[in-house]
């Protein structure tokens, strides 16, 4: 089956919905959120005890109705380890699913219905992970609710800077993200630094989005003033301490004096922003 990295417009109507839905949760009144977690836990939780092998055996058929802090973890050393009785269609072989990522067409669907994504392996042991189409959807719709929480628009023109491989699971996220945005310059976490400045000109782009906090530094510091905004997003995003937040905070509202002749917005009509439907719908992307 040929493979594409641009979400088809069916595929793509399905992600904004879903992208809509998840940000409607946001206005959901607590108790509603409290009703709405163990249900979905539970069912989780009974899909994995029916379907794995591995996590039948691991968590026993009570695992539904255990508290949750009684679950034990997965690491990414255990699923690697036990990958063919931790997947849930016994068709699924670790080998074959490796032999895909590095064969003619790692984009394409193994067997005919998964997608294939992996870790970069900087750690020493890559992860391999396997979606459907719909589920990789939901993957993307939910990291988008995290980017558009963060202030980022359909109307921005947005880059990713992850990890250099295709199959990468930021590259997928990220080709999500940018489908249907032409002439986005094609970047990596190694792209040599002054290409990157070089192709996050003014006139190219409004935000620049990494998986690594140095990645989205070097662009933004070596670019002239105001020319990138670059944000960091991600699981490794280095958490800040008050007094370097502080600090951060100033120069940013240094430079927004400095280039911006926009008086910047009350805080609260910032707050209000979240629950206008604009943002609980998707006309934003």
């Amino acid at each position: 089956m040929s493979s594409t990295t641009e979400p088809r417009s069916g595929q793509r109507r399905w992600l904004l919905a879903m992208l809509g839905e998840l940000l409607s949760h946001d206005a959901w009144p607590r108790e509603r959120l409290l009703e709405h977690q163990p249900a979905r836990l539970r069912a989780l939780l009974e899909h994995a005890v029916t379907s794995s092998p591995w996590y039948r055996e691991m968590l026993g058929s009570d695992a539904p109705d255990a508290p949750l802090e009684e679950l034990p973890t997965l690491s990414k050393a255990a699923m690697m380890e036990h990958f063919d009785q931790v997947v849930c269609d016994p068709r699924l072989r670790q080998r074959e699913v490796e032999a895909h990522m590095e064969g003619r067409d790692p984009l394409g669907f193994h067997l005919d219905r998964y997608q294939v994504c992996g870790t970069s392996g900087s750690t020493g042991l890559r992860g391999v992970f396997v979606y459907t189409q719909r589920e990789l959807d939901t993957f993307t719709a939910a990291i988008m609710r995290f980017a558009a929480r963060a202030g980022v628009t359909g109307g921005m023109r947005m880059v990713g800077i992850g990890a250099p491989s295709p199959v990468a699971v930021t590259r997928r996220l990220f080709a999500g993200f940018t489908a249907g945005t032409a002439n986005l310059p094609r970047l990596s976490a190694v792209t040599p630094v002054d290409e990157m400045v070089a192709a996050l000109t003014p006139t190219s782009l409004t935000r620049c989005s990494a998986t690594r906090p140095s990645a989205a530094s070097w662009p933004a510091s070596s670019s002239p003033a105001g020319s990138t905004s670059a944000r960091g997003w991600g699981r490794s995003r280095a958490r800040r301490s008050p007094r370097t937040s502080a600090a951060a905070s100033r120069r940013r509202g240094a430079s927004s004096r400095s280039t911006s002749t926009r008086p910047p917005r009350p805080r609260r009509w910032r707050r209000a922003a979240w629950r206008t439907p604009t943002w609980r719908s998707t006309r934003t992307w």
